[in-house]
């Protein structure tokens, strides 16, 4: 974190980012989101001071069923980052490959009741989905628009990942259509 300060890095969110891409907001140069996946208890006892220190914003994706377990995050933790400034989003309930599971209700369960859950126990919205392995299809595309706003897509570049901004609606539709990424909006 001191590198990224002492070389001019600026903090952003995933918010900044998708007001830019929607031509909403401008980016600072040299913008980094930090970000940081499951829910490991060590995330919070080493890294969360750092972010404080250097008055930096993270996004914490956290895995619902691993909360309170050994090694992982409390809520009671939880609601102090949120408390602190720090964003959290949704990460599964129990972090599988979604795009190996062909139920249409078990993968609501895995994308929305996850967000449910966080938002219930925090008492804030959760708008950001990162796909556990970063593994998605179609199916989990369509299902995650309706969870929320903002979802970590992998794309072509080794290492990169581009955030894509979904209408949020609360429940999904009857039918399912196969998308690809040239009728997803952005």
């Amino acid at each position: 974190m001191k590198y990224l300060r002492d070389n001019g890095y600026h903090i952003i969110t995933f918010a900044d980012l998708v007001n830019c891409l929607n031509n909403v907001g401008k980016l600072p140069s040299k913008p980094v989101i930090l970000s940081f996946d499951d829910g490991w208890e060590d995330q919070f006892a080493y890294a969360l001071p750092r972010l404080e220190e250097y008055h930096y914003i993270a996004t914490f994706f956290v895995v619902t069923n691993f909360v309170g377990a050994r090694g992982f995050v409390s809520w009671s933790k939880l609601r102090t980052t949120v408390a602190e400034g720090m964003k959290i989003g949704s990460h599964s309930r129990s972090h599988p490959y979604l795009d190996k599971i062909d139920n249409p209700g078990t993968l609501w369960d895995q994308i929305y009741t996850s967000k449910q859950i966080l938002e219930s126990q925090l008492g804030v919205a959760v708008d950001e989905f990162a796909y556990p392995y970063g593994s998605y299809n179609a199916v989990t595309l369509i299902l995650s628009r309706y969870g929320c706003d903002l979802l970590w897509l992998p794309i072509f570049i080794p290492s990169a990942m581009i955030v894509r901004k979904f209408d949020h609606e609360t429940k999904p539709r009857e039918s399912i259509k196969f998308v690809t990424t040239k009728n997803v909006a952005v």
